[in-house]
C-alpha cells in the first residue's frame, strides 16, 4: 500500500521531469501539413510529377528542394545537391559541411559509415572521391528523431555523383 502511494505521487513528478520532444518542423511547416499549406509558408514552389519543388541553397551548395506528399499530406522533404566539380573530392567537402550544420542542429548521427562496394580504392584516402564517383564507395549519414528519419548520402549512379539530404517522417 505505500509503495502504491508512493509511486502515485512520484508519477507526476516524473512526468514533469521526462524531457518532451517536440515535433520536428521545417520552415514552419510539419508533417501531414496539405500541399496548400505547403505552398502557402514556401515562396516559388512549382509541381513535378513527384511533388513540389524549387531551387535553392544550403550552406552556398546549390540544389533542388521537392517535398513530396501522400494522400495530400506532406511526408517528404528532399535535396538534391547540384553542384558539379572537377576535383571529385570537393563532393566529399560538400558532404561534410552539410554533415557538420547537421550535427549542429541534431547531434551525433545514428549511423556514419562509408559503404565499399569495391575496396581498390580503400587505403588511398587522396582518391576517395573518385571511389564515389566510379561507384565503389558510398557515405551514409543519417539521423533518427522521435518523429522523423534524416539520411544524409553520396554516392553514384549511372557514372554520376548524387548528393542528397532526405528528412522522411516516422
Amino acid at each position: 500500500m505505500k509503495k502504491s502511494l508512493l509511486i502515485l505521487l512520484l508519477l507526476p513528478l516524473l512526468s514533469f521531469c521526462q524531457k518532451t520532444q517536440n515535433p520536428f518542423t521545417f520552415q514552419g511547416l510539419n508533417w501531414g501539413d496539405t500541399e496548400t499549406e505547403v505552398k502557402l509558408a514556401i515562396p516559388d514552389l512549382h509541381e513535378t510529377e513527384t511533388g513540389l519543388s524549387k531551387t535553392t541553397t544550403i550552406n552556398h551548395l546549390s540544389a533542388s528542394l521537392l517535398f513530396e506528399m501522400n494522400n495530400n499530406l506532406l511526408e517528404r522533404i528532399s535535396y538534391m545537391f547540384s553542384k558539379q566539380h572537377s576535383n571529385e573530392n570537393s563532393y566529399i567537402e560538400d558532404l561534410k559541411k552539410i554533415k557538420n550544420l547537421l550535427i549542429k542542429k541534431y547531434g551525433t548521427p545514428n549511423i556514419d559509415t562509408q559503404k565499399w562496394n569495391n575496396d581498390l580504392l580503400k587505403n588511398d584516402e587522396s582518391r576517395y572521391g573518385l571511389a564515389v564517383s566510379s561507384g565503389h564507395l558510398e557515405y551514409v549519414i543519417a539521423w533518427t528523431l522521435h518523429d522523423t528519419n534524416i539520411l544524409l548520402n553520396l554516392a553514384s549512379h549511372n557514372n554520376k555523383v548524387i548528393h542528397r539530404l532526405v528528412y522522411k517522417s516516422i
